[in-house]
């Protein structure tokens, strides 16, 4: 019989159960000379045999236990008794370790392995605050974070008429340029309605555009205007100059 002492998760993983089942002996897959010795066997030699297979498949696919992190903290150093008789010392592996204990005070029991209640207890505290912190960062990420802006005005630059609050104006930095539509803007002559005008400066980049005063009080930029609209809005500038 084997010596050898492995430890395994209480309940079996995923692979561990593929590879258990995946053992069992196959006539297509298994090796002839061992295909031929099961053929030979009693059921109940079979039955061993395919249990034997499945827990060294599971065995052997069982993940790394904990033990291979764990710190020690004592080792113990102990001769073969001949005759009743033999030396042993004992030291510390981890320096402090004793003060760490006589400060809290109580009983501590020193293992071969790692105890695996307290190892499950202290990973689910570790994960509790883990899931904590990254949802404290996220809350913080969300209060820092810049407002985003996802409409686009039409206005214009030129005209004053951009809203300052789009991506295009923060892009371009218009926010402290922007005029509202109840500021008159030169050369701009609008409709007794109110609701469209026309710019007949020459010097204003928009010369001769039609423009639509939207409901957030903003003026749109539309079209060319026509000949006779421009002739229009000059002959009512004219009649505003003498009013």
């Amino acid at each position: 019989m084997n010596t050898q002492w492995k430890l395994v998760p209480v309940e079996p993983t995923e692979t561990m159960v593929i590879n258990g089942f995946e053992s069992e002996p196959d006539e297509c897959f298994t090796d002839e000379e061992v295909w031929e010795q099961y053929q030979e066997m009693s059921g109940c030699q079979q039955a061993a045999f395919r249990a034997k297979l499945c827990w060294a498949a599971m065995i052997n696919s069982a993940p790394a236990s904990s033990e291979a992190d764990a710190q020690p903290v004592m080792k113990l150093e102990a001769e073969k008794l001949w005759g009743g008789h033999g030396e042993y010392a004992v030291s510390f592996v981890r320096a402090g370790w004793l003060d760490e204990c006589r400060a809290t005070g109580g009983e501590f029991l020193l293992y071969t392995h790692p105890d695996e209640g307290k190892v499950a207890r202290l990973t689910a505290e570790r994960d509790a605050l883990q899931q904590r912190l990254n949802a404290a960062d996220q809350r913080i990420d969300e209060l820092t974070a810049e407002p985003r802006v996802e409409s686009v005005c039409r206005g214009s630059a030129a005209l004053g008429t951009a809203c300052g609050k789009c991506a295009r104006c923060a892009s371009l930095r218009l926010a402290a340029s922007v005029k509202r539509a109840d500021e008159k803007i030169p050369g701009m002559i609008a409709t007794a309605c109110g609701n469209f005008a026309i710019m007949i400066d020459k010097s204003n980049s928009h010369y001769g555009w039609t423009f639509r005063h939207h409901p957030d009080g903003m003026w749109v930029s539309g079209r060319l205007a026509t000949e006779a609209e421009m002739n229009a809005a000059r002959a009512h500038a004219k009649i505003l100059a003498l009013l």
